[in-house]
């Protein structure tokens, strides 16, 4: 589900900027999100990207679905 989503969002997501843009996900907190979005990171599912101090998270594109 989170994935789904993540594919929805036009662009990379802050924890608070996917809760936010999905109300399904509001009722749970930060942090077991943020555990979640660890799993899916370690699991090559989601790509996470650090700017000024912040996590941003989108989908990992695989090597067959990019483009060169």
């Amino acid at each position: 589900a989170i994935i789904a989503a993540l594919n929805e969002a036009e662009k990379a997501l802050t924890i608070t900027e996917f809760q936010t843009a999905y109300p399904e996900f509001a009722e749970y907190s930060n942090q077991k999100l943020s555990a979640l979005f660890k799993q899916l990171v370690d699991a090559g599912a989601v790509e996470k990207t650090v700017v000024k101090k912040k996590s941003y998270f989108s989908v990992a594109i695989s090597d067959e679905q990019s483009e060169d």
